[in-house]
């Protein structure tokens, strides 16, 4: 529960689209949120950059729960009492957003298969399916569960198709369940 929302966390998105999974209810001053059915474990979406860096400041400070202070979510990890085009990842930080060369190699880079990228030696693949081959498109069941899990299999170009996001046969695409998918990056 989070009974106000300074820093606009919350967005109507996350409610009203088919692939929002959070549900909010109250008047400022006594909000309460839930989980919408079938997305317990599915990725959350509609955040930004800074909701992002907010919650690793709060992951950073140890998860307070009960009421909270304003350093709990503007302090830590990222000083966020600047203006954005200043705000950079603090040394130490235990919890932290990658940067795009960080989320790039953790997909990609392989120090273990020398096959990576066809190149016979220790570097990138091609895809973060530990692949060089165009993964297969996620098909999910009627809940978002991934219903032909394999090695080379990714939700991607909006294939999963469940909850009525789509009118086939125009693919619009959702988010699966987290891990359902099967393949996993050279770091598992």
């Amino acid at each position: 529960m989070a009974v106000d929302d300074p820093n606009d966390l919350y967005d109507d998105v996350m409610t009203t689209s088919l692939r929002g999974g959070i549900l909010r209810f109250g008047v400022p001053g006594q909000y309460t949120y839930e989980v919408k059915e079938h997305f317990g474990n599915k990725p959350a979406n509609s955040f930004s950059w800074l909701d992002a860096a907010r919650f690793c400041n709060w992951l950073h400070n140890g998860k307070p729960s009960g009421d909270q202070a304003p350093n709990t979510t503007e302090d830590g990890a990222y000083d966020l009492s600047m203006a954005i085009h200043l705000v950079s990842r603090r040394a130490g930080a235990r919890w932290f957003v990658p940067t795009e060369d960080e989320w790039y190699k953790a997909a990609y880079y392989d120090p273990h298969t020398a096959a990576a990228d066809e190149g016979g030696s220790l570097d990138y693949w091609r895809y973060p399916t530990r692949s060089d081959v165009l993964p297969q498109h996620v098909l999910t069941d009627s809940v978002g569960d991934v219903t032909n899990a394999g090695e080379n299999v990714a939700n991607f170009e909006r294939f999963a198709n469940w909850n009525g996001t789509c009118v086939v046969p125009n693919p619009c695409g959702n988010v699966s369940t987290v891990g359902g998918a099967g393949a996993t990056s050279p770091w598992g």
